[in-house]
């Protein structure tokens, strides 16, 4: 397999993987985001989609830069469901430039 193409599937997959996360956060109900999933670490749904895309960006910003960066914890950030789905759009496209 030629590098082409193994870039293209990768970047074929992480647009179905986004897809998927930004479609679940559509269809979870507006009382879902509230609710604490046992074995969480008392993160709520919300949060932890929010600390999913935190590690997203962490991980990006670090193969980019090769530092660590200094990203807002889930329970300072209030992640509501618009928030959710504008704060998974940006990576989303930075990892595409990226990859």
């Amino acid at each position: 397999m030629n590098e082409q193409v193994l870039i293209a599937q990768v970047l074929d997959t992480w647009k179905v993987h986004n897809d998927i996360n930004l479609y679940l956060i559509g269809e979870i109900p507006t009382a879902g985001f509230k609710a604490v999933p046992a074995g969480s670490k008392g993160r709520t749904v919300a949060e932890q989609l929010f600390h999913m895309n935190r590690v997203r960006l962490g991980w990006l910003e670090f193969h980019v830069t090769g530092k660590r960066p200094k990203l807002p914890r889930a329970k300072d950030a209030n992640p509501t469901r618009s928030k959710l789905k504008n704060l998974l759009a940006d990576p989303a496209k930075r990892w595409e430039i990226f990859l």
